[in-house]
């Protein structure tokens, strides 16, 4: 369930997040991060708190952007039982996500935020009676493993080559401190097969190779924490405060250092100190502004991070705040409305409908259950005395029964233009559940309520007076929003920009498939953990444009610096391979590209019998050339902003 409260002050505190009960699984995940590092973070009912950690350069061995891992915090007693009293709030002023749980002698308080300056997660919690917490790290990635053909949509390099795509196992260490350490260590590339394949051989020395020998992983330690046997930290003793931190740090060894075992436990020591440094440089802060012993009370360092330092700067350079009108704006259109089908004809409903009816004005829940009352087979009387409605631009009811024959999308109701949003739909998206889109507002019941086979009354309301959407299924409500007053304009707008900051400061650019919080698909019906993520690790300049364009208005200067850096580090492989290529002397950058500026190996074309090397063979990218005249305007609206003579 979400709601959102305003807390008085900030312009930001109306668009906070704030969620009433546990997340089922990580799909119902917060983001935080501090440019570089970001976490999921969500909580199970009757179960624990967990995060994944990213980053946006960790790639493995074959390219692909892997997380860093998962921690979970376990809680004794468990705070989360069904039943207790749960708030989970996102301060965005703040960049802190804060969870109560319980109440009077079992209240637990949470603080989760990313340090700003240093890469490291924080977790800071106090009871108000003795607990014990573990903390677990875990890694999925146990043992050395070949990427299945059907889940190398994540390695678009790579995807479909000639030979096995092997991914090495990540690597436990029990690290100083009573600390827990693990990492990922690419002890080979892809670059050399994809210079060989894109015959970019003579041109070698141009191109710099970013995955042989990158080091990348997590260090969580605890003030009064034991290490344990089992990939964990364990307080050893009842507390009542408690502070945990997770350091993430990605380091990449000079060239000279990339082979030999000696070489890769040289790279090992330094980023394990390098880790131990991010994890306690706030305490070196302190120690030089305290001098004399270090006395902090058990369970609870001395220093704290002050993320929000950072935020309030990001949230005062600029603002955009719109009133929220009244109620939901219903879009005309020319369309007859469609029962089944969408306006291409396509997306049918996979199964049998009957009793398809609408109604003017939002029925209340009572009369939805009269509805439900009536068998499918069974025509309805009045339902007293609504009228049936036509023009679907003021509040209304639409109502079926439906029997799918398997679970797959299909429209129940349409009108509005297929992919658009100019109109209202009903369906079963993506197969086993209901959905609701109008104008722009969509509203999606819970996965997994619809049985295929199975005869289903399903109904949806929408008030344009209010803005209250709801849909029923069995003549019961399965899901509502929760209109608020806060303009959904604003409100998109202020959680995008807190999405790229969280993310967009990194040492590569933000992903356009997900930035670096994506999780597992298996809402979407695919099984692979949460390493994968559609369209793989490449930039393509088409969608990632996106996010940078409107920086320049809100003052985001800096986050525009990732974009423009990796363009310009691949820039000497794009000028020499123009000469390679096409015998001219210009710099152009592939619409697929990888880090370090070549084609993706699949998009380029693994079989080359018959072609010259300027050939490409995938066909929606053989002639595209608007990356380097549209990254030339933004370099020069950058500059028309800023007037910066270093830039």
């Amino acid at each position: 369930m979400m709601a959102s409260t305003a807390r008085a002050g900030y312009w930001t505190d109306p668009y906070d997040v704030v969620w009433t009960t546990p997340s089922k699984d990580s799909a119902g995940s917060m983001p935080l991060g501090n440019g570089e590092v970001g976490i999921n973070l969500w909580v199970e009912e009757n179960r624990d708190l967990n995060f994944y950690i990213s980053r946006s350069d960790s790639f493995s061995e074959i390219g692909r952007l892997l997380k860093v891992g998962q921690v979970k915090v376990a809680i004794t007693p468990n705070p989360f039982v069904t039943g207790a009293k749960f708030e989970q709030r996102l301060h965005l002023h703040d960049g802190v996500c804060e969870i109560t749980a319980g109440e009077g002698e079992k209240k637990v308080t949470l603080k989760i935020f990313v340090d700003p300056d240093v890469p490291v997660v924080n977790v800071i919690g106090e009871s108000a009676s003795p607990i014990t917490v573990k903390a677990t790290a875990i890694s999925w990635r146990t043992e050395k493993r070949t990427i299945p053909r059907a889940e190398q949509k994540s390695a678009w390099t790579m995807r479909d080559a000639p030979f096995d795509l092997v991914e090495s196992a990540d690597i436990f260490e029990r690290g100083p401190e009573d600390a827990v350490a693990w990492y990922h260590h690419d002890g080979t590339s892809i670059v050399p097969s994809t210079i060989e394949t894109q015959s970019l051989q003579s041109i070698r020395e141009r191109i710099t190779d970013p995955i042989q020998g990158r080091i990348f992983g997590g260090y969580l330690i605890g003030n009064g924490f034991d290490a344990q046997p089992d990939h964990s930290i364990q307080t050893g003793y009842p507390i009542t405060r408690f502070k945990i931190r997770v350091a993430s740090v990605c380091q990449i060894p000079d060239s000279a250092s990339k082979q030999s075992p000696e070489a890769e436990k040289a790279a090992t020591d330094r980023w394990l100190k390098a880790s131990a440094d991010a994890v306690f440089k706030p305490f070196t802060r302190w120690k030089l502004s305290h001098p004399g012993p270090f006395t902090a009370t058990p369970g609870e360092w001395a220093f704290d991070s002050q993320p929000e330092l950072w935020w309030h700067d990001f949230w005062d350079r600029s603002w955009v705040v719109t009133d929220a009108g009244h109620g939901i704006e219903i879009p005309a259109n020319k369309y007859d409305l469609r029962i089944g089908v969408d306006s291409n004809g396509q997306n049918k409903f996979p199964g049998e409908l009957a009793r398809t009816e609408t109604h003017a004005g939002a029925f209340t829940a009572e009369q939805i259950g009269e509805l439900a009352a009536i068998p499918h087979d069974r025509r309805p009387g009045p339902v007293r005395g609504i009228e049936v409605a036509t023009a679907f631009t003021e509040s209304f009811t639409v109502a079926a029964w439906i029997k799918p024959n398997q679970l797959a999308p299909g429209r129940i109701f349409d009108k509005l233009s297929a992919g658009q949003s100019d109109g209202f739909l009903f369906d079963t998206y993506p197969g086993n559940t209901l959905r609701l889109i109008v104008g722009n507002n969509t509203l999606s019941a819970p996965a997994g309520i619809l049985t295929a086979g199975k005869w289903h009354h399903v109904a949806a309301t929408v008030d344009s007076t209010s803005g209250l959407l709801c849909i029923y299924l069995d003549g019961k409500v399965v899901v509502q929003n929760s209109p608020d007053g806060v303009s959904p304009i604003a409100r998109a707008y202020t959680l995008q920009r807190y999405v790229q900051a969280c993310g967009g400061r990194g040492n590569y650019p933000i992903k356009f498939n997900g930035g670096i919080f994506t999780v597992e698909p298996k809402h979407m019906g695919e099984p692979f953990n949460a390493d994968y993520r559609a369209w793989g690790e490449c930039y393509w300049w088409q969608n990632t444009r996106h996010m940078y364009h409107p920086m320049l208005a809100s003052g985001d200067i800096d986050m525009l610096d990732p974009l423009f850096n990796m363009y310009e580090a691949c820039r000497p492989i794009c000028e020499a391979r123009a000469m390679l290529y096409h015998r001219a002397k210009v710099s152009y950058f592939p619409e697929t590209m990888t880090s370090w500026g070549t084609y993706s190996n699949g998009d380029y074309g693994w079989n080359r019998q018959g072609h010259v090397p300027a050939d490409v063979l995938c066909p929606y990218w053989q002639y595209a050339w608007n990356q380097g005249p549209e990254l030339v305007g933004l370099l020069l609206d950058r500059w028309d902003y800023t007037n910066d003579p270093a830039f």
